[in-house]
């Protein structure tokens, strides 16, 4: 039996940081060098995984609460300081 190795790569990060860009420049660099590659994305592209996706920007920590998360809230407006009225 002929034992087969591999190496299993996690490229992780934020919405918009080149994580596609960065795992298509080393898809390319390794098959230059004659390795197999299979990319993948998650959640993948299926009618599950883009409902998964969906809305997952809309997320940011919350402060004192490491790695928890809740939704983006709407911002605040301040109303202006209302000026004393004159006689």
């Amino acid at each position: 039996m002929t034992t087969r190795h591999g190496l299993f790569v996690v490229i992780d990060g934020p919405s918009g940081v080149g994580k596609t860009t960065v795992t298509r420049l080393i898809q390319a660099e390794l098959t230059c060098h004659g390795l197999a590659v299979a990319a993948t994305r998650e959640p993948s592209d299926s009618a599950l995984g883009v409902l998964t996706r969906h809305g997952t920007n809309d997320y940011r920590v919350c402060p004192g609460l490491p790695g928890r998360r809740r939704p983006l809230s709407p911002p605040r407006t301040r109303r202006p300081p209302s000026r004393p009225r004159s006689p």
